[in-house]
């Protein structure tokens, strides 16, 4: 059962960021761009993939040592700190790499779950999120029940 202030914490436009990259992908990096429309803000969310952040999930085998071992063989300068529960992180790349070559390699590693570029919307606001996570933000003032009546639409 979701508790009332966790179902308000969560990201409302998370769900949109994943629906439009796919779950587990980087096809918002691969095609360029993408997008949806929010039919509950009637907003359509134009999403551009950042050529210098990259979004790591690390595999539970990866600790700290790994973890740095692998941002440092890529020349990665942490950008957001890892995220134990989570297990994820955030990295700018050098400048001379993209972010969609890099999450590539990242790719290869066993201790590497899933890398993606961050991606930017139409406000240049970045979003991050994590693949394969759909998470929703709801209004604060709503109870419970509305809560779950929302979740089940």
């Amino acid at each position: 059962m979701l508790a009332r202030p966790t179902a308000r914490m969560l990201w409302f436009l998370v769900v949109r960021i994943v629906i439009a990259a796919g779950a587990s992908s980087s096809a918002v990096a691969q095609l360029g761009g993408g997008g949806c429309h929010d039919r509950h803000f009637n907003v359509d969310w134009s999403l551009t993939a950042r050529s210098d952040e990259v979004i790591v999930v690390f595999a539970a085998s990866a600790d700290e040592a790994t973890r740095n071992t692998i941002a440092a063989l890529d020349g990665l300068e942490s950008a957001k700190p890892f995220d134990n529960k989570l297990r994820t992180a955030v990295y700018r790349t050098r400048p001379t790499d993209n972010a969609l070559t890099v999450a590539s390699r990242l790719k290869q590693s066993v201790h590497v779950s899933q890398a993606v570029p961050a991606v930017v919307d139409q406000f240049g606001l970045t979003r991050y999120y994590v693949p394969g996570l759909v998470t929703i933000q709801l209004d604060r003032s709503l109870t419970d029940a509305a809560c779950r009546q929302q979740l089940r639409r």
